[in-house]
């Protein structure tokens, strides 16, 4: 029953001096962490061709790789992007485009820029590449900045649906590895694929 009037406005003046502290701490942190977030080092990656796509939550370049690279196996993939992504802060997704003798012609990158899932880029945009590449066969590569190695729901579901996409225009996905720091899981070796089969892709 009783504060006076005055105890009132101390105590609201007391509140918003709290608020607009709290402001400005949440402002320091976000502006710490665009400063020294890791950024990628294109020194020790191939040359960029071209940019593919761009939006405002993910962005999507192409890479031409050295001739001799031969990709055959899920260590393979994970030899040639892990010291890349395993330890970005923000999710990558690579996709490695392959020929029939294994040797990898295309290297499509997507980086997330808002903090959530990274989307694949489009059929579309895979299989001309593929196409021109003359590359039959895809391995999907993607990190968890959070540090677990093994897929989630999400990443079953849309990897389910570029198989069903790809398969259609005449494409093998034939594995999706998961990287995050010096570690890595293999969907194909871990038997997961079936979960890929049985989900179909119905997105």
């Amino acid at each position: 029953a009783g504060w006076d009037v005055d105890t009132m406005i101390d105590l609201l003046q007391a509140i918003a001096v709290v608020a607009v502290l709290g402001l400005i701490y949440v402002a320091v942190l976000a502006v710490t962490a665009r400063l020294f977030r890791p950024s990628p080092q294109p020194e020790e990656w191939p040359e960029k061709q071209e940019a593919a796509q761009k939006d405002e939550a993910t962005e999507t370049a192409v890479f031409t790789p050295p001739p001799d690279v031969c990709i055959k196996t899920s260590a393979d993939v994970f030899h040639y992007v892990g010291d890349r992504i395993g330890a970005q802060a923000v999710e990558y997704l690579i996709l490695l485009l392959v020929d029939a003798d294994q040797r990898l012609k295309a290297v499509l990158e997507c980086t997330d820029r808002q903090g959530g899932y990274v989307r694949f880029p489009g059929v579309e945009l895979i299989a001309a590449h593929a196409a021109a590449n003359n590359a039959e066969i895809i391995y999907i590569a993607h990190n968890h900045p959070h540090g677990t190695i093994y897929p989630s729901m999400e990443d079953f579901y849309h990897t389910a649906g570029l198989y069903r996409r790809l398969w259609q225009a005449g494409i093998r996905l034939q594995d999706h590895i998961i990287v995050a720091n010096n570690r890595y899981y293999s969907m194909k070796d871990h038997d997961a694929w079936d979960v890929v089969f049985r989900m179909g892709g119905d997105d």
